[in-house]
């Protein structure tokens, strides 16, 4: 008889094994606390304890309970569980095992990669330089690039900056909204990626640093903030009283220099008011300066731009007589070989025909005339002649042929003389519109 398994789920005892339901309780029909069979619903298969060959994909199905397979032998019979240990007065059982998650070691690698942060509200009258050492102050910056505008080419209110790590473009998120550059705070945003990469990146370097080192180093970067920007204020500031300084003393150098008659009621006024014309009149001026580069600008503009247009309409009409003069030269190249061949034709029918009277000539004096030594001279001469004919016709073909050649080396330097006047007329208007 087998012995029962071991009451799972007690106090006392292990928890049952993957694939028992828990507190023994079975599939129904089942006694209590007894084994499920292998084959039944929802049960794991039994593992087979002897060696012998491997399983192919496709496993056979299990034998009937009671039944070995062929080959194998049975199995010995389970020794008993020991009884448990009895639990002493007053105890509690233990608790089931939690999985803990592993911890992240200290000095784990981190995957570092650059961070691009978008920066905004950001004065225009503010230099890139104060813009980069606030923010190298966060971190290394690999690349600051601020928008300038196309038409004006002034820079706009924002930019992009590249930090080397990510620890600078959090440091960058936490510190810079609270910097005020002028009049308005600034104003930093990372895309959804690069959020998403931060937010595992600050898990991880919280888990490996110790406990306020960001804090420390947030709180000595954010006083390096303060003082860079105290300072920038500082030489903001110095201008502007020197300039007032000046104004106040150039008043006051021409309220001694007046007479006391030319002094009126309030000649502070007065003197406040011509200086007030005066600054206005000079900013007219510069007004009108700006507006006359401006239109100065785009009148260089146009002329450039229709400079360009009209080097593009001469190189098309000279794309096109080059064409035109292409397909007149193959028109010309179709014709005279047209000719040649015919030409070429009607000698051959002539050769044709004086070869039949040569033939016809022959047969006839053949037919009357004995063949005696002046009949095989005679015919000596005809075969010379004919040679000669011959090598007079290849002449004429060979000197047609090299007087042809000549033709088109001839019209080739025609062309190439016009080409070369025509690339030197060219440059002559294009310097000539450049010296405009």
């Amino acid at each position: 008889m087998w012995p029962m398994p071991p009451p799972y789920g007690m106090p006392g005892y292990p928890p049952p094994p993957m694939g028992f339901p828990p507190g023994g309780h079975f599939h129904p029909g089942m006694p209590p606390r007894f084994p499920p069979g292998p084959g039944m619903p929802g049960m794991p298969p039994m593992p087979m304890l002897n060696s012998g060959p491997p399983p192919p994909h496709q496993p056979p199905m299990p034998p009937p309970l009671g039944t070995f397979p062929p080959g194998t032998q049975p199995r010995p019979p389970l020794r008993p569980m020991p009884p448990p240990m009895p639990m002493p007065p007053g105890s509690t059982p233990r608790p089931p095992l939690v999985p803990v998650p592993p911890a992240v070691l200290p000095g784990a690698p981190i995957a570092e990669r650059p961070c691009t942060m978008y920066v905004g509200k950001i004065q225009t009258d503010i230099e890139d330089s104060k813009i980069t050492e606030l923010l190298g102050i966060c971190g290394k910056v690999l690349k600051w690039k601020r928008t300038v505008d196309p038409e004006s080419g002034k820079s706009k209110s924002f930019g992009f900056c590249d930090f080397m790590t990510g620890e600078g473009a959090l440091r960058g998120l936490r510190l810079l909204p609270k910097v005020k550059l002028g009049d308005s705070e600034l104003l930093v945003k990372v895309d959804s990626k690069t959020q998403e990469y931060l937010s595992m990146y600050e898990k991880q370097r919280g888990a490996a640093l110790p406990t306020g080192a960001d804090e420390a180093a947030d709180a000595e970067a954010f006083a390096k903030l303060q003082e860079m920007i105290s300072s920038s204020q500082a030489e903001v500031e110095a201008p502007a009283a020197a300039d007032e300084s000046s104004k106040n003393s150039s008043l006051a150098d021409k309220l001694l220099s007046l007479k006391p008659s030319e002094l009126s009621a309030e000649p502070g006024a007065a003197i406040m008011k011509d200086a007030a014309e005066r600054e206005a009149e000079a900013e007219r001026k510069r007004a009108e300066e700006d507006r006359r580069l401006a239109r100065e600008k785009d009148r260089r503009a146009r002329l450039r731009e229709e400079r360009y247009r009209e080097r593009e309409r001469d190189e098309r009409r000279k794309d096109r007589e080059r064409d035109d003069e292409l397909r007149e030269r193959e028109r010309i190249w179709e014709r005279r070989e047209a000719e040649m061949a015919a030409r070429q034709r009607d000698r051959e029918r002539e050769r044709e025909r004086e070869r039949d009277s040569e033939r016809r000539y022959e047969e006839e004096r053949r037919r009357h005339v004995p063949r005696t030594e002046t009949h095989w001279e005679m015919l000596r001469r005809v075969r010379r002649e004919r040679v000669d004919d011959e090598a007079d016709r290849e002449r004429e073909v060979a000197e047609e042929a090299q007087r042809a050649r000549d033709a088109e080396a001839a019209e080739q330097t025609v062309r190439e003389q016009q080409e070369a006047a025509a690339v030197a007329a060219a440059a002559e208007v294009a310097a000539a519109a450049d010296a405009a």
